[in-house]
């Protein structure tokens, strides 16, 4: 489906735009994953296996309390006698916070619990860490009569969870079931990143990055379209950092609201981000490590096709290089010929078969914006990399010739590893099926020309191009140290045109496409066989 190509967006594209946006490739970024209920003993308390996590609903009706357990409420008091039991060995050191407040979420919902913590092996034998009856910070009371408490976790070792009411009068026929929940704050250096989109405009576009020290600090960024706020300060014991920067306001118009941002630490990591009363929300996944014993795998060169779901004129074109240790460098054209350059660490896939690179850069003296997320996938000697985007180039005011209209529009990103040709063998096997015979295509766009045209080349084994006829005056360059392309071209009304291009291979397809460059827009232009 083609999307209006335009900056005023309707809500279609817009939602579209976001969705692009704020998607995280990879299944292990999910940000939360139930676990199961809680189990009526201490002995085969059920199991939590997640950093960031919440149980399924515990009915406690028909649960009981055993011979030499302690009562788990204020002062060690019995409670409604009904206790639900959890065990979680700690995966990493850090602040742990436990609670019922999503309790209030289901239905028939037990209002006041009690909450413990303890560790030991045997349930008359248990030493307390933690117990909370109504959660409260200062003046605040937590959901209804709630609770919640945290402590300092060391990896690998066991903690014992108790959740029972405060009373018998607690558990009745219609308030029954308790929910746990279980976040994990890793006391631990590394950096997480993500895009977002909060509206339409290149303003409301960035990129958040955030790295956390074992002492529980943070520093980091979060860029909004041309503007850097910095991030600085300490999470708290469970495991949220807040925000908040002032907005200033154009003469004589009402105060702007304040762009709010939360960073939750726990667990995959995630970010809630207010700008205005436009929001976004997402995971936050981490930067990939890598040495002599864990390589970077994903090193390599990746020329993409940047290909919009408008009519922008042509597919963008973009060279990927990831270093050894972990750095994504950009370098490339947008389909109106916008120059596009980054540079974006690795951050962590599904699996160890997969990485992301997330990438955001204000344009066109902030007016405009690139944003895209891409994930590799390791195919063997040669690896893929997909992804959405949004490209943004504003209307110009006054007017100008050159999209007049400017340009709103996702992007699908694809392409592969660049292997460098040996000797007589054409690139990626480009038009070997013809015996490297093929044809340049130009595709009219916005009645920029007459009409399509094509011209008749072949690509030798020394990956030249040659034209069957010169009366175009045409001529394509491939470097074959990248899969670049570039060259000129005469159209039928006498005008000569620029050429980008990029050689690259899609679904194991190799293709060269990309834009040729037009007076009042770009032209999309390929070679098939």
């Amino acid at each position: 489906e083609l999307l209006t190509l335009r900056t005023s967006m309707n809500t279609k594209l817009f939602k579209q735009l976001m969705a692009l946006a704020t998607m995280t490739l990879g299944a292990s970024h999910q940000a939360f994953a139930e676990f199961g209920a809680g189990s009526n003993t201490f002995a085969t308390a059920t199991a939590i296996t997640s950093e960031s996590d919440f149980s399924a609903s515990t009915n406690l009706t028909a649960f009981s309390s055993e011979n030499g357990e302690p009562g788990h409420g204020p002062g060690a008091e019995p409670g409604a006698l009904k206790t639900a039991w959890w065990t979680w060995t700690a995966t990493q050191t850090g602040y742990c916070t436990v609670d019922t407040m999503r309790s209030v979420t289901g239905v028939n919902a037990v209002s006041d619990t009690v909450l413990a913590v303890y560790a030991g092996n045997a349930v008359n034998n248990l030493a307390l860490l933690a117990q909370n009856d109504d959660f409260k910070v200062g003046d605040l009371t937590g959901a209804g009569r709630l609770s919640s408490v945290s402590f300092y976790a060391v990896k690998n070792s066991v903690y014992r969870v108790a959740v029972d009411g405060y009373g018998p009068s607690d558990i009745t026929a219609s308030t029954f079931n308790v929910v746990l929940r279980l976040r994990l704050l890793p006391l631990k250096v590394l950096t997480r990143s993500a895009v977002f989109a909060t509206g339409a405009g290149a303003s409301e576009m960035g990129q958040v990055t955030v790295t956390t020290t074992a002492a529980g600090s943070l520093s980091g960024s979060l860029i909004v379209g041309a503007k850097a706020y910095p991030l600085a300060g300490v999470f708290g014991v469970d495991g949220n950092y807040f925000a908040s920067f002032p907005r200033v306001a154009a003469v004589n118009t009402p105060p702007l609201l304040p762009i709010t941002l939360q960073i939750d630490g726990a667990g995959n990591g995630r970010y809630n981000l207010a700008i205005g009363t436009n929001y976004a929300s997402g995971n936050l996944p981490v930067k990939a490590v890598f040495s002599l014993q864990a390589p970077n795998t994903f090193a390599g060169l990746y020329p993409i096709i940047m290909h919009p779901a408008a009519d922008a004129g042509g597919d963008g074109v973009l060279s990927i290089t990831v270093s050894a240790t972990g750095v994504a460098s950009g370098t490339g054209f947008a389909m109106d010929g916008t120059a596009i350059t980054f540079s974006s660490a690795l951050y962590e896939g599904a699996d160890s078969t997969t990485a992301l690179i997330p990438a955001f850069k204000s344009l066109l003296a902030g007016k405009g914006a690139f944003l895209m997320n891409t994930q590799i996938d390791e195919k063997g000697s040669i690896d893929t990399i997909s992804g959405n985007g949004i490209y943004l180039r504003p209307v110009p005011v006054p007017a100008a010739a050159f999209y007049p209209q400017g340009i709103a529009t996702g992007i699908a990103i694809n392409g592969s590893t660049y292997l460098k040709p040996a000797p007589l063998l054409r690139v990626l096997g480009f038009l070997d099926g013809t015996n490297g015979m093929g044809k340049l295509n130009v595709i009219n766009s916005g009645a920029e020309i007459a009409a399509n045209f094509s011209e008749s080349l072949t690509l030798s084994t020394a990956n030249k191009f040659n034209f069957v006829s010169l009366l175009r005056k045409p001529g394509l360059t491939l470097t074959t140290a990248s899969g670049l392309v570039s060259g000129t071209i005469t159209e039928p009304a006498g005008k000569a045109r620029a050429i980008k291009g990029v050689l690259t291979q899609v679904n194991g397809l190799p293709l060269l496409r990309g834009y040729v460059v037009g007076a009042k827009r770009n032209l999309y232009f390929d070679v098939t066989p």
